[in-house]
């Protein structure tokens, strides 16, 4: 997707559930101390599937 970059899975745990799926699997965000704001993809267990974040840089692309 044009503007997010894939990242590690650090923030993970700080991140808050934003959307639950049926299944169980949900959206979760953080926000760093530099304010990255970043996006998680977690499965029915809770552990992340894809971390991504988006910069004012990168809205530009």
């Amino acid at each position: 997707m044009p503007g997010i970059t894939d990242a590690s899975e650090t923030g993970f745990h700080r991140a808050k559930i934003r959307y639950c799926f049926a299944n169980g699997s949900g959206i979760r965000t953080w926000t760093n101390f530099v304010s990255v704001k970043h996006v998680f993809i977690a499965n029915k267990d809770a552990q992340c599937e894809y971390a991504g974040f988006v910069t004012l840089f990168s809205l530009n692309e």
